[in-house]
Formats: C-alpha cells, sequence, structure tokens
C-alpha cells in the first residue's frame, strides 16, 4: 500500500481583477474563500488563475474541515487532470462524508465505496445468474447504484458488465449458464471481495483494484493531502503568508 500525498501547491498567481477581494479574504470566514475560488475557476481557462482557485479551495477546505473538507475535495477533484489524483481525492472525499455522517452512493473512481444494500444486491444477482434465475438477477440489479458497482469492475465479466446483464436475460427455468471453472471461481472470488468490504484480503483487494498500488488518504491531515499550508492564509505582496 503506498501513501499519496499532493504535490504542494504554492497558488501564486497575480489574482490579476480579483486581487482586491483575494486580498480582503479572512480566515474566519471560510466560505468566502471556496466561494471565490468558484467564480475564478469557471472564468478562467489558463493554468495559473485555475491554479490560484485550487489553492483557495484547498485553504477553503483546510479552514473548516467539517463543514467544507468534502466540497473542497470535489472541487479540487474536478480541476485535476491527473486520474490517479482525483481518485484519491474523491476517496478522501468519501471518508469525510462518512465522518459526517452522510452516504455516498455508487463508485468514488475506482476506491469505491457503496452503501451496503447494493454490494449485497450484487451478490444476489451473482448468486441468481449462477443458478439460472436471470429475471431474479436482473430484478436485484433494479437496486439503485448496483450497476455502477458492476461498471466500475466491468473487466470482471466476459464482454463487460452490459454483456453479463444480457446473459442474465436469457437465464431462466432449466437453462443455467455453463461457466468454466476459472471463469466460475473469479465470480465467486469478486462476490466475497465486495461483501468483505474493509476487512477483504490483499488477494481481494488485488482482484478488485487490478494489482494497482491502493490509495491510502488520512482525513486528518488534509493541509498534506491539498498541499497549503493552513497558518498561511492570507496573500499579501503578493505570497501567502500568516494574517497580521
Amino acid at each position: 500500500m503506498v501513501t499519496v500525498d499532493a504535490v504542494p501547491r504554492d497558488g501564486v498567481a497575480d489574482p490579476g481583477p480579483w486581487t482586491g477581494r483575494v486580498e480582503s479574504l479572512d480566515p474566519d470566514d471560510p466560505m468566502a474563500y471556496f466561494e471565490l475560488a468558484e467564480e475564478i475557476a469557471d472564468a478562467s481557462a489558463d493554468g495559473p488563475r485555475r491554479e490560484l482557485a485550487r489553492h483557495l479551495f484547498a485553504l477553503s477546505g483546510v479552514l473548516a474541515p467539517q463543514r467544507l473538507g468534502r466540497s473542497a475535495c470535489l472541487a479540487l477533484a474536478d480541476l485535476d487532470g491527473d486520474e490517479h489524483s482525483k481518485r484519491r481525492l474523491l476517496a478522501l472525499a468519501a471518508l469525510l462524508d462518512e465522518r459526517a455522517g452522510g452516504l455516498i452512493v455508487g463508485p468514488v473512481g475506482e476506491a469505491a465505496y457503496h452503501d451496503r444494500g447494493s454490494i449485497l444486491a450484487v451478490a444476489d444477482a451473482l448468486s441468481f445468474y449462477r443458478t439460472g434465475n436471470g429475471a431474479k438477477a436482473v430484478s436485484a440489479l433494479r437496486t439503485p447504484s448496483a450497476k455502477q458497482i458492476l461498471d466500475t469492475y466491468d473487466s470482471i465479466f466476459r464482454g463487460g458488465s452490459e454483456r453479463f446483464i444480457e446473459d442474465c436475460r436469457l437465464y431462466r427455468g432449466s437453462r443455467r449458464p455453463v461457466l468454466a471453472e476459472p471463469d466460475r471461481m473469479l465470480l465467486l472470488r469478486f462476490e466475497a471481495a465486495l461483501l468483505a468490504g474493509e476487512d477483504r484480503s490483499w488477494s481481494g483487494e488485488l482482484l478488485l483494484h487490478g494489482g494497482r498500488p491502493l490509495i491510502e488518504v488520512d482525513p486528518d491531515r488534509l493541509e498534506s493531502s491539498f498541499g497549503v499550508n493552513a497558518g498561511q492564509p492570507c496573500y499579501r505582496d503578493g505570497r501567502w503568508q500568516a494574517c497580521e
């Protein structure tokens, strides 16, 4: 497992027409950082100004982690062009949302967070499929976000998740799928890995994530994850520094 920290961003781009508003930002009002970041991101296509928007989003998150941490993660992920960094931010957003008592339904990148009902529905669908109860399998997959789980792990199924659903529609009554032993074992291992959740084995993680490095994020280290210094939230003389 690897720990991924964001590359620190200094956000020192010339704010241009937003200079006065950036200089007036007060760490006691973190929402103002977030709202200005949204405005700059919407209005700017150039790299330096969007880097400024990223810095403001990040500061809003570290200044008010419970209120704005998750929103900052999602905003930063939307601006990030690096797929691995985006996955890390989305995974962090899910953790922050869980900590606040919310629920992320559906996949969050490949560090998928799903509600238990959807996972059980997929497990039921796999069981019904193996026994030839295709209609019940399709019905189970109508559970909210169950189809999203299949799509997240599309490579598990021969022909992809859409082909799996089409096959389910074919099997009913005495007609059952004829699975080669490796394919049957793959589906059983996939089902076991989903049901195990956070307690899944290393082999389960490797199955679900294709052997890619696992993402580790820490919601208690937002400054490190976002690459900003919460002790320097004021923009003065062309740089971020401690407020006087």
